[in-house]
């Protein structure tokens, strides 16, 4: 497409109206402020990313990770503070579809994207994320330790500054959302170590978040944790790369 010269066009529009002295105010239309294409505010809007999830541990599996977009006034969780009951189906039964469905309420939430299932030990997933508004400028990632209570991962990533071949990792932390008792029984726990009851309602631990004390095993002494030394974890469970691609 051919680039025209801005100060060529307010030149020729200068000469235009310099023969229409007459021409009645009323009648000059303002055009729509709405961004032109090719913009930058278009091309914001469609910015593309890959988030890779990789799964560091020795015997944890992952959840479906869930990456969000929005922008910097969008808080997941914050320490300290009771998590929403969406984000304890997600904590404690890998279950995103809450969190999901809040995108149509949350001012500040744009779009979710959930990955394409579990993510074993040693392994990584991939999920593409193409961002639908000018006003994003951050993505957070989660997901779930599922052979635990309510042991979740967690990543807000400011994505604002990527330019196109750029990336950025993240070692994420290992976070408790407070709302379930660390027992680690196999009736309390989702994964393949117990195949027990995920999400529950009642909430029986201190009912805040906080970054986690340690999933430790039956054999670290935890009576009744039908967890071994392959599923214990002391350190940060996810590693998070972020690559814009567009």
């Amino acid at each position: 497409m051919m680039k025209v010269n801005r100060l060529t066009l307010f030149t020729l529009g200068a000469v235009l109206l310099s023969g229409c002295h007459d021409e009645d105010p009323s009648s000059v239309v303002t055009p729509p402020d709405v961004p032109a294409v090719g913009s930058p505010a278009m091309e914001l809007s469609g910015r593309m990313f890959t988030t890779r999830i990789e799964n560091n541990t020795a015997g944890q599996p992952f959840s479906a990770p869930l990456v969000l977009e929005h922008n910097e006034d969008y808080n997941l969780f914050q320490f300290g503070m009771q998590a929403s009951v969406p984000l304890e189906h997600l904590t404690e039964g890998g279950d995103n579809q809450p969190l999901m469905d809040t995108v149509s309420d949350e001012n500040d939430l744009f779009n979710a994207v959930e990955g394409s299932g579990a993510v074993a030990p040693g392994s990584y997933q991939n999920v593409i994320l193409m961002l639908t508004t000018p006003n994003s400028t951050h993505i957070t990632v989660a997901g779930m330790l599922v052979n635990t209570n309510d042991a979740f991962f967690a990543q807000k990533i400011d994505v604002s500054s990527l330019a196109v071949g750029e990336s950025i990792h993240f070692d994420a932390p290992i976070l408790d959302s407070g709302t379930e008792d660390n027992t680690e029984t196999a009736l309390t726990i989702p994964g393949p170590a117990g195949n027990g009851v995920g999400f529950a309602p009642q909430r029986n631990d201190v009912n805040r978040i906080t970054v986690h004390r340690g999933v430790i095993s039956q054999q670290d002494g935890l009576v009744g944790s039908v967890l071994n030394a392959t599923e214990r974890l002391l350190n940060s469970p996810a590693k998070i790369s972020i690559t814009r691609v567009d």
